[in-house]
């Protein structure tokens, strides 16, 4: 599974669901269940879904007897093998899916960029493609099953985010910019002021009659 998801995040879902509880049903002599949540995993361009469950089990004594996708994933950036800002996108989105939240995209939505067709956007979701980062980095097993067109359609993606890279490398300069100016601007307000109240001061001094 890393290295399915070491060029993009992959698309993750997380599902609540009632797993039995077989030693507490022994006991009670009936059906018990308890609430297993479970991670959905699908990488950009994939049909196949991957349910790893979230958390791990432990026993009474803290010891992990089944470990979970979360734990997984920190044992795997520990190797290197996914990079850590990936799983920390996952933890997100799974805190906001305990809070009942929407989950977040990484990246920007394929739903609203302008250059796709509704069809073209029906057809990229339907292989778990949500972002413009994920149709650039698209792998050859995405686009094959996407079929004609994804090759510019992939340009295209590629294109608009160097564009945007250097629109926002540009804004960034000139963000900076604008903030010594206005650095520049108080200083010399600070410096005005101080000069007119050395200056009003000295005034005050030459009017004081002198003392014989």
């Amino acid at each position: 599974m890393a290295e399915m998801m070491k060029e993009r995040p992959a698309y993750v879902r997380f599902e609540k669901r009632v797993i039995e509880d077989r030693n507490a049903s022994l006991k009670a002599g009936h059906f018990v269940g308890r609430d297993i949540i479970y991670a959905l995993i699908t990488p950009p361009g994939s049909k196949d879904v991957i349910v790893r469950e979230v958390e791990s089990t432990r026993n009474e004594q803290g010891v992990i007897i089944n470990q979970g996708w979360l734990d997984y994933l920190d044992t795997q950036v520990q190797e290197g093998r996914i990079p850590d800002v990936f799983v920390d996108s996952y933890k997100r989105a799974y805190d906001k899916y305990k809070k009942g939240e929407d989950l977040p995209l990484n990246g920007t939505p394929i739903k609203t960029w302008p250059p796709l067709s509704p069809a073209q956007i029906t057809n990229l979701i339907a292989l778990n493609i949500h972002t413009v980062e994920d149709l650039a980095a698209l792998n050859e097993e995405g686009k094959a099953r996407f079929g004609m067109g994804i090759v510019e359609l992939q340009r295209k993606a590629k294109n608009w985010l160097e564009e945007s890279q250097s629109i926002g490398a540009a804004v960034a300069r000139l963000t900076a910019l604008e903030t010594e100016f206005k650095d520049l601007k108080d200083q010399n307000e600070r410096q005005r002021g101080l000069i007119e109240k050395l200056q009003a001061e000295n005034t005050a001094l030459k009017r004081v009659p002198a003392t014989v």
